[in-house]
């Protein structure tokens, strides 16, 4: 086997983020609990910030990853346009390799409107159609698995396949697309992956469950799921299985501004804890934690702090830890 290159390579979509933060919209709660954001329709509305971001699943989750001192590579299609060409800046700017980006003629880089509302965002999301492979000299251990196009099932048996020659270990958040075309492909990958994470209503979809109990959720996701399987809920926190036991983690106090790529940081940090040899709950902190710092503000991986800062952000946040339940 080639000697190793990267110690994880994030694949996925990435997008040209552009975040519109509101003050003259309301919310309005139907029967269900179903909530509505709700515009004045065919008029003008003034907006009290607008901003940029080279941002998506993919993107996100390979800046927290460098930044928590990994070696780390990005697995994407970009297009030949303004945005691809503001992605690869951040790849740089940040210390990704571009080894595995491919930049295609003819295709559109992904595209998204954020509107930032009380705490939450309302996405309104592009992709464009392209295909992925995994690269056979990619030589990486772990891969993070993301949100992808139409074309994910290749990707997933590119990454499947390898695993079973060369002993891939994988982490794996399926993107909306792909819970929507097909959850049974969404469980096959989940099998084969050490790490399942997926928020409170996915894990209800992949399980088939009407339960909105996570300890229910997480014990139902053990046939479909990995050695450790994680779900989040938001401002409620997340749980864990993993190493026989059940764990769970209250959200860390902070000021709500912006959720947009909380769960990106989440994700990727309980990741990389697990690969710096952490165990659930240590994972559970090192999540949360992560998460806080993109709450607090408009726009995506603002908020991401290197391994210093995250050791510093540990020890002083002893009090904060997972507890079994």
């Amino acid at each position: 086997m080639s000697t190793r290159l990267f110690d994880v390579v994030a694949i996925g979509d990435c997008k040209a983020d552009h975040f519109i933060a509101l003050d003259n919209c309301s919310v309005v709660t139907r029967p269900g609990g179903i909530k509505k954001l709700l515009l004045d329709f065919g008029q003008k509305i003034p907006v009290r910030e607008f901003k940029f971001f080279p941002g998506g699943n993919a993107l996100n989750t390979a800046v927290s990853f460098s930044r928590l001192g990994l070696k780390t590579a990005l697995l994407t299609v970009l297009g030949h346009d303004d945005e691809g060409a503001r992605i690869l800046a951040k790849l740089a700017s940040e210390r990704i390799s571009r080894r595995f980006v491919r930049i295609e003629k003819g295709v559109e880089t992904d595209k998204s409107i954020i509107l930032v509302f009380g705490g939450e965002r309302t996405v309104l999301s592009y992709h464009a159609e392209k295909t992925y492979h995994l690269p056979a000299d990619s030589r990486t251990i772990w891969v993070y698995l993301t949100s992808l196009g139409a074309e994910y099932k290749k990707i997933y048996e590119d990454v499947a396949k390898k695993k079973n020659v060369h002993g891939l270990k994988i982490s794996y958040n399926p993107g909306t697309r792909q819970l929507l075309h097909s959850v049974s492909a969404v469980r096959k990958m989940a099998r084969a992956s050490e790490i399942f994470i997926v928020n409170l209503q996915e894990a209800r979809l992949v399980a088939g469950r009407k339960s909105a109990n996570p300890k229910s959720l997480l014990i139902a996701l053990k046939k479909f799921s990995s050695a450790i399987t994680v779900i989040t809920d938001g401002p409620k926190g997340a749980f864990a299985q993993g190493q026989g036991e059940y764990y769970r983690i209250a959200s860390f106090p902070a000021k709500r501004i912006d959720s947009t790529g909380a769960g990106d940081a989440f994700a990727s940090a309980f990741t990389a804890a697990i690969i710096y040899g952490k165990g659930p709950s240590e994972a559970l902190r090192w999540g949360s934690l992560n998460a806080v710092g993109e709450i607090k503000q408009i726009g995506v991986q603002t908020g991401l702090p290197t391994k210093t800062q995250m050791l510093k952000l540990l020890k002083s946040a002893s009090w904060f830890s997972a507890k079994k339940f």
